[in-house]
C-alpha cells in the first residue's frame, strides 16, 4: 500500500467580482468549471463602456454643395454674358451677412455657358435662383428669360414660350 500523503477534498468555492470600469469585465474565479450560465456576460456591460467613453472627434470635413446655372441659351443669342452674371453673383452673395465677403466658403467659376457655385453648407439653391431673378430684372431680361430647375443641383436660363395664334 502507498503511504502518500493526501488533502483531505476540498469544497467547491466561487467567488465573482463585478467591477463597473470603462475597460474591465466581470470576472470570477472559481477552483472548478463554473456553468457558463452562472458567468455574467460582457454583453451585459455594454452600455457602461458606451457611456463612460468619450467621444470620439472625427477629422471635420467641410460640406461643399455644387451648383450650376447653364446660361446657353442666352448665351448662344448674345443676350447675356457670363462674365457680367459672374460679376454681379460675385457683388451680391451674402456670407455671413455681408454681400461681396466670399472668401473661402463660395467660389464662383465660369465658362463658356455655365457659371459654377461651389458653396461650403449650409447654402439654400433657391438663393441662388432668386439672385439670377434678380439679375434678369435688373438687365430688364425678365420679361424673356425664366429660371428653371433642371437637375437636383442646377439651374437653366430658358426663353419664355409664347405661341402665337395664326387665324386665317
Amino acid at each position: 500500500m502507498d503511504t502518500a500523503t493526501h488533502s483531505p477534498p476540498q469544497p467547491l468555492t466561487s467567488t465573482c467580482a463585478v467591477s463597473t470600469g470603462p475597460n474591465t469585465s466581470p470576472r470570477c474565479t472559481s477552483n472548478a468549471q463554473t456553468p457558463s450560465f452562472l458567468i455574467p456576460s460582457p454583453a451585459i456591460y455594454h452600455h457602461l463602456a458606451i457611456i463612460q467613453s468619450p467621444a470620439k472627434k472625427t477629422g471635420s470635413k467641410k460640406n461643399v454643395a455644387k451648383f450650376v446655372l447653364d446660361c446657353w441659351r442666352p448665351i448662344g443669342d448674345e443676350v447675356m454674358d457670363t462674365a457680367d452674371f459672374e460679376k454681379f453673383l460675385h457683388d451680391k452673395i451674402k456670407v455671413d451677412g455681408k454681400p461681396g465677403n466670399l472668401g473661402s466658403k463660395v467660389t464662383i467659376s465660369s465658362d463658356k455657358t455655365k457659371l459654377t457655385v461651389f458653396a461650403e453648407l449650409p447654402f439654400s439653391k433657391r438663393y441662388l435662383k432668386w439672385l439670377a431673378k434678380k439679375y434678369l430684372k435688373r438687365n430688364q431680361l425678365k420679361d424673356f428669360l425664366r429660371v428653371v430647375a433642371t437637375k437636383k443641383d442646377t439651374y437653366e436660363l430658358q426663353y419664355y414660350k409664347v405661341e402665337n395664334d395664326k387665324t386665317e
